[in-house]
């Protein structure tokens, strides 16, 4: 399971990407970007576990960038924790209107992201049947096609013949 100083970090590659292309990251931007203290070979580390977990592919990697891809579930991990932050300020700002403390359960934004692409494939999955076979009308129709293909092919033996 990935910590929130991952899930961070996945957040700043993916706002470096445009539309889920690929884009090469320059990994003291990502380490500005983050705003705290973390070295060279935990961000290796996090950007290692992170394509481990199928959130990004990484396509090239040196002393000084990446060259990643962002991959469905990373992107769909992204935009749920956006709307997991946007419901919890919400309902913060509801709760302290009203004068309550809210004590909620973490659930793993990658988890819900699985759960959402588990759902999304058992609905594009097609329902394989096994067809009946109709002989009589498998029959009606080779007697059609050959009476056709014999009358043409008697058609063109006239025209070459005569």
């Amino acid at each position: 399971m990935l910590d929130k100083k991952a899930y961070r970090i996945l957040e700043i590659m993916l706002s470096m990407t445009e539309e889920g292309e690929s884009a090469v990251i320059e990994k003291s931007e990502i380490i500005v970007e983050y705003g705290e203290v973390i070295d060279i070979t935990e961000l290796d580390t996090i950007v290692e576990l992170l394509a481990l977990n199928d959130m990004i592919g990484i396509l090239y990697t040196d002393n000084s960038v990446y060259c990643i891809t962002p991959k469905p579930k990373g992107i769909l991990t992204c935009d749920t924790m956006k709307i997991k932050r946007e419901d919890e300020k919400l309902k913060r700002v509801e709760a302290e209107a009203k004068g309550e403390v809210i004590d909620e359960e973490e659930k793993d934004p990658a988890q819900i992201a699985a759960e959402i692409l588990d759902r999304q494939a058992r609905k594009n999955v097609p329902v394989v049947t096994t067809a009946r076979v109709n002989y009589l009308k498998m029959a009606i129709i080779s007697g059609i096609s050959a009476f056709i293909g014999s009358l043409m092919a008697a058609l063109v033996a006239y025209y070459i013949l005569f």
